[in-house]
């Protein structure tokens, strides 16, 4: 999470608590928000995943790909096996060099899937945490909502003791 969530977050904590201890909300208000603000980072903010460790292997398997070689020395201790190293290279690069080819065209696409994955997972978080802000937002509004309701109904409550004492 952001920053600016991370704030935010540590901002209500510390409001809620305040107001805890100045005895300000009702029995079983605290428990209610907190579990309202668990259910909204449980839906809102459904993690991250880290994509570092594919897009490591990703570049691996690149560099793995590049360094395929058809065929290998020809180099030989054998008499005339030189010769029979050669032919049989040119036999594997001509059976080969497609294969290799076809890898890295391969390659190239899943190259390109992990890139549009990245960056679709990349837009999901944005959301998210655009989402979250909004609700956080929205958490905050009713917290002075119950602020305000907080320093009215004390007043009402006064006022109808005080209307019922003048009715006697």
């Amino acid at each position: 999470m952001s920053d600016g969530i991370n704030d935010l977050q540590i901002e209500l904590r510390e409001s809620v608590r305040r107001k805890r201890l100045a005895g300000e909300y009702p029995v079983g208000m605290e428990e209610q928000l907190e579990a309202e603000f668990r259910s909204i980072l449980e839906v809102t903010y459904r993690g991250t995943h880290d994509l570092s460790p594919l897009e490591t292997e990703l570049k691996l398997l690149t560099k793995r790909v590049s360094s395929l070689r058809v065929g290998g020395s020809v180099d030989s201790r054998l008499p005339g096996g030189r010769l029979l190293h050669r032919v049989f290279r040119r036999l594997m690069r001509r059976h080969l060099a497609p294969v290799v080819e076809d890898i890295g065209a391969a390659l190239q696409s899943l190259e390109s899937i992990t890139s549009e994955l990245t960056a679709a997972v990349n837009a999901q978080r944005r959301h998210d945490e655009r989402l979250l802000n909004d609700v956080l937002g929205g958490v905050l509004d009713r917290l002075a909502v119950i602020d305000s309701l907080a320093i009215i109904v004390p007043e009402l409550e006064k006022r109808i003791v005080n209307a019922q004492k003048n009715e006697d």
